[in-house]
């Protein structure tokens, strides 16, 4: 007997090996083309913080923390850029292919995790979250690393939590909090993992509580460490405001929009988006539905509310940050619905392996073999209709908006420094990215860098500048796939832009105090604001519209600073710009001007 349960313990053993290459497989394929990405949006910024601090000073000092982030406490990302930046340098390939080794190693932990209860089920699940739009999403993107690796660490510490009490040693149980700790430095988003593993079905609610005292531990030094930090237990200065924000609290039905929209950016937005999204959310809603009717027949109640008291925990706390209904064309903001992918996942394998074991109680052999097989059926084609949406809408988004983030890096990184670059639009890596980037092209180059602007109002106070008489001017061509040069289009714009400035009415009144900003302005009720900002004198690299709002309060990171300039543009297209001033948003000022 011993025999048979050893072959059959290797025999799945094997199987669950060779499951993992599989997983890897499958990251290979789908995630490849991210090793040809170059630095993109914070990336730069971050790994100058990282350069420039040491872990101790970023973990526990809150004047060098507040540099980098003034609303959230995630050290561990700036230390895994930091570990990258002492092994490889200043080269993004070995960057990348950590985040999928990374990724990687999450689907298994995830897969190990959900086996326990979900059985080979659990199988369906690793691939509806490796085959789903977030993580998609986050697998471009360096600067949201912590998301994967504080998933990684949160699955460890559940794992661990659970084998603690099967096998009765308190020591487990440590270790397990020390993963929680790594994974809560990584993102807020896993501190609930203190109250989920109280709701787990393992043993008994005693024993789970004295097994979760090392967790606990962990939860009350964090939110001390947290204030510590931040200054604010929610998010920094100001942070505790975020929840109000949120719309569906108020109002059930932007709620139920908003949940589905979760499962929308679970798929992502493509042409197929119409048809495969009301199938997917059918689906879902059937298995979970179902189990649930099944679950009050049986009087499971602790079940039902164990799941219902997860999902308040897991699922709706990223909706108290962002609508998803609302925003679901938007790349970075599919990081906030990465853990519910997760979720999902996991509530797909477990309702459909609960619902496969009760189709064996049918009494009807036909009718038994037809339910189990639709139920599999049905969890197989979830995957298969999020994988064919995700994949079509990930390929859009490296063309569309990754592609050109990438040249223009690449550009900027290896281009003669008497070029000029200007951006193309989607706006995004403003000047702080160049600013950053120009950093280490110095650190590792020792070169000047190329100049780079937003469109035609780079030195607006100069019609023929000398900084421009040299100059060839280069913008990235979406038709041709790389950078062009543009410099006689781009002289005649700007020579029309130019003529249409004037000495025009407006007023300032700006007010920054460590990192947070309030500004009003004026005296125009018709036409838009707008803001231009760059790192350099004359040259702007961003350009922030604010329309008719002649009042604004926002937020950024303390470290920054930039030149910066008001404009207004008339309704007949007259333009009229306040002075520059230079912005340090890590010191208090105040400026207040007017022109009649």
């Amino acid at each position: 007997m011993k025999r048979y349960q050893d072959t059959r313990n290797f025999q799945e053993c094997l199987f669950d090996l060779c499951l993992f290459i599989f997983f890897a497989a499958i990251i290979a394929l789908l995630y490849h083309s991210v090793l040809s990405n170059f630095w993109l949006f914070d990336d730069p910024f971050i790994l100058r913080f990282a350069e420039k601090y040491s872990p101790w000073q970023y973990f526990i000092n809150p004047g060098v923390w507040r540099k980098l982030i003034i609303q959230s406490l995630t050290p561990f990302l700036a230390l895994s850029f930091d570990a990258d930046l002492s092994f490889f340098g200043f080269n993004p390939l070995p960057f990348y292919l950590h985040q999928l080794i990374s990724l990687w190693l999450t689907s298994i932990v995830l897969f190990i995790v959900m086996k326990r209860w979900a059985g080979n089920f659990a199988l369906i699940g690793v691939l509806m979250f490796l085959v789903s739009a977030p993580v998609a999403a986050v697998a471009q993107m360096l600067m949201v690393r912590h998301y994967i690796e504080g998933l990684l660490f949160c699955l460890i510490a559940l794992n661990l939590f659970v084998v603690s009490i099967r096998k009765q040693t308190f020591l487990l149980s440590i270790v397990s909090s020390l993963f929680y700790f790594l994974s809560v430095s990584s993102k807020e988003l896993y501190v609930p993992l203190a109250i989920i593993v109280l709701l787990l079905p393992v043993s008994n609610f005693r024993r789970r509580m004295f097994y979760s005292i090392p967790l606990w531990f962990v939860f009350v030094i964090y939110f001390v460490w947290r204030y510590y930090m931040l200054g604010d237990l929610m998010g920094g200065t100001g942070g505790g405001r975020f929840l109000g924000s949120y719309e569906g609290w108020g109002a059930l039905s932007l709620l139920l929009k908003n949940v589905y929209g979760t499962i929308v950016m679970m798929c992502g937005i493509s042409p197929f988006s119409n048809a495969t999204v009301p199938i997917v959310t059918a689906l879902i809603v059937f298995l979970v539905t179902l189990s649930s009717v099944i679950l009050i027949k049986e009087k499971r109640y602790t079940i039902l509310l164990s799941f219902l008291a997860i999902s308040s925990t897991v699922y709706f706390i990223p909706l108290a940050i962002v609508n998803p209904y609302y925003v679901a064309g938007d790349l970075p903001v599919y990081r906030l619905v990465f853990v519910i992918a997760a979720y999902l996942s996991i509530v797909v394998s477990l309702s459909a392996k609960f619902l496969y074991d009760h189709s064996k109680d049918i009494a009807v052999i036909p009718l038994r073999r037809f339910f189990g097989g639709f139920i599999v059926l049905s969890s197989l084609g979830l995957v298969l209709l999020i994988m064919m949406n995700s994949l079509t809408w990930i390929r859009t988004e490296r063309k569309a908006t990754l592609k050109p983030l990438i040249e223009e890096g690449r550009f900027f990184y290896r281009a003669d420094k008497d070029a000029l670059l200007v951006k193309s639009g989607p706006l995004y890596g403003g000047s702080y990215y160049y600013e950053n980037l120009e950093f280490f092209r110095k650190l590792y180059r020792g070169e000047e860098s190329p100049s780079v602007v937003y469109d035609v109002f780079a030195f607006l106070d100069k019609a023929n500048p000398a900084e421009l008489k040299k100059t060839r001017v280069y913008k990235y061509d979406p038709d041709k796939g790389s950078i062009s040069e543009i410099t006689k289009s781009f002289n005649e714009r700007r020579s029309r832009y130019l003529s249409r400035i004037q000495r025009l009415p407006l007023s300032i009144d700006l007010k920054i105090d460590h990192g947070s900003i309030s500004f009003s302005v004026g005296p125009h009720d018709s036409g838009r604001y707008f803001v231009l900002f760059g790192h350099k004198h004359g040259l702007y690299s961003m350009r922030l519209d604010f329309g008719k709002s002649r009042k604004l309060e926002m937020r950024t990171t303390a470290g920054m600073a930039v030149f910066a300039r008001f404009g207004w543009e008339a309704p007949d297209g007259d333009l009229t710009f306040s002075p520059e001033w230079h912005l340090d948003f890590s010191k208090y000022q105040k400026i207040t001007w007017k022109r009649e």
